[in-house]
């Protein structure tokens, strides 16, 4: 600083010491994950909305506890696994462990899905085992798990139109819907939870009933899982095993699923 005068000089090292200062007290940036699902209401919702599922508002309790932000993105299911396997995301969010055998799951199940076969109103056919469904057409979801039995059954007759017919996209579910509604299903298979609430809000309770369900077992517990790509991974199954369990003792847990008409006993054993 030679040639600067004593003033300034003093002005100069003031302003220094106070960057300095302010840049070690700023908070580092928050740690943010980003989860993503296809529209599956009540589970997942629509992002930015006072809804947005009860997957998302588990999350962003969990995380909250250790400061982590999280965000949400709706696209669809095929192409939600695809992009978070190759680590492109941090996570899927309603998934069963059949959806995506390889990601990392937590050991407490955020909720359960009991999966029903759905008829047009006034159809007499109902599920009685895998031998029954040899009588019509299901109407299923690509890349979704249904139960291990289901899921094998549509292995195996999905080239068979007469069997199985696949949907995929953002409107999957409303596309299933409809096709049984025009007869170009004889059933549909969908979580009562999320079919219920679905012809509920669409004004078409009544339209389709229930037509028989798969036990409810393990094969549908649903989950927050975790790219297998992601480093963090372990820690954040780890994250939301916990905050899973403590929400539930703590009964904060039916706090969100009343603001989705659920009860605990709807989505989970």
């Amino acid at each position: 600083m030679a040639g600067v005068p004593v003033f300034m000089r003093r002005i100069l090292l003031t302003l220094t010491i106070a960057s300095a200062f302010i840049g070690m007290n700023a908070p580092a940036s928050a740690e943010t994950i980003t989860l993503v699902a296809d529209e599956w209401c009540p589970y997942t919702c629509k992002p930015d909305s006072d809804k947005p599922g009860l997957f998302i508002e588990i999350a962003k309790k969990v995380f909250a506890r250790e400061g982590i932000d999280v965000t949400y993105k709706t696209i669809p299911w095929a192409r939600a696994i695809e992009e978070t396997r190759a680590g492109k995301y941090t996570s899927i969010a309603g998934a069963s462990i059949g959806d995506a055998r390889d990601f990392i799951f937590p050991t407490e199940p955020q909720a359960q899905s009991v999966m029903t076969f759905y008829v047009k109103y006034g159809s007499r056919w109902t599920y009685q085992n895998l031998a029954s469904l040899d009588k019509i057409s299901l109407g299923t979801i690509v890349d979704y798990s249904y139960s291990n039995l289901i899921d094998s059954y549509i292995a195996k007759n999905k080239d068979n139109m007469r069997l199985v017919q696949q949907v995929g996209g953002n409107n999957a579910l409303e596309s299933n819907v409809l096709k049984v509604i025009k007869k170009r299903v004889g059933a549909t298979i969908e979580s009562a939870a999320v079919m219920e609430y679905y012809l509920a809000t669409q004004g078409r309770t009544g339209q389709l009933i229930a037509a028989g369900a798969m036990p409810v077992n393990d094969d549908q517990n649903l989950y927050i899982a975790f790219s297998p790509k992601d480093p963090n991974a372990k820690r954040y199954a780890r994250i939301v095993t916990d905050g899973t369990r403590a929400l539930r003792q703590s009964g904060k847990i039916q706090e969100i699923l009343n603001r989705y008409s659920l009860t605990e006993e709807k989505v989970s054993r």
